[in-house]
C-alpha cells in the first residue's frame, strides 16, 4: 500500500519546525548565562551583513546584558537594523533608539577607541539628512592613533571596513 504524502502538508510541518528551532535557538542564547556577551567576530559580521536575521538573533542575545559594551553593541545594531527596515517611521526610530544607547556608551567610557570605530561607521553610512556625520573626523583620529594598540580581531575587522571607507582610508591594506 502506498502512502500518498501531502506536499502543502509536508511544507506546513517543515516550516513549524523551523520557527519552533529558531524560537528554541533564539531563546537558549539570550537566557542562558554561558554566553552573556556576543563575540566581537559576531558583532562585526552581523554589522557588515545585511542579514535582518543575525542581526535580530544578537540583539536578542544583548537584551539581559547590562554592560557599556553590550550598550553600544545593542545601539550600534539598532542604527544597521533601522537601514534594513520599510517603514520610514520605524527606520528613524530604530536610529533614534540606537544613538541614545551608542552615545550613552561613548560618554560612560570616552577613551574607548572601539566605540569611537563604531560611531565613525554608522556616520560614514547614515544617509545625510539624518546629520550624524559630526564626528567623523575626530573619531577617525581617534581610531588611527589606537590601532596598533587593538587586538588582532579589531585590527581585522577595522582593515575589512577601512578598504570602504574614506575615513579611514590610510589605514587600508589592498
Amino acid at each position: 500500500m502506498k502512502v500518498k504524502l501531502n506536499s502543502n502538508l509536508l511544507i506546513k510541518w517543515l516550516m513549524c519546525f523551523l520557527i519552533a528551532f529558531t524560537v528554541i535557538n533564539i531563546s537558549n542564547s539570550s537566557g542562558l548565562p554561558i554566553q552573556k556577551e556576543i563575540s566581537r567576530s559576531d558583532f562585526y559580521d552581523a554589522l557588515s551583513s545585511s542579514d535582518t536575521v543575525k542581526t535580530n538573533i544578537l540583539l536578542s542575545r544583548l537584551e539581559n546584558v547590562n554592560t557599556t559594551t553590550a550598550k553600544a553593541y545593542t545601539g550600534t545594531l539598532l542604527m544597521k537594523k533601522s537601514g534594513l527596515l520599510k517603514s520610514a517611521s520605524k527606520k528613524l526610530s530604530f536610529f533614534k533608539q540606537g544613538k541614545l544607547l551608542l552615545q550613552q556608551a561613548i560618554e560612560a567610557e570616552n577613551s574607548n577607541s572601539e566605540f569611537r570605530f563604531m560611531r565613525l561607521i554608522i556616520q560614514e553610512n547614515s544617509p545625510p539628512f539624518l546629520k550624524y556625520n559630526k564626528d567623523i573626523e575626530q573619531d577617525a583620529a581617534i581610531v588611527k592613533q589606537s590601532y596598533k594598540n587593538f587586538s588582532n580581531e579589531l585590527q581585522k575587522a577595522v582593515q575589512d571596513y577601512a578598504k570602504n571607507s574614506l575615513a579611514l582610508k590610510s589605514l587600508s591594506v589592498n
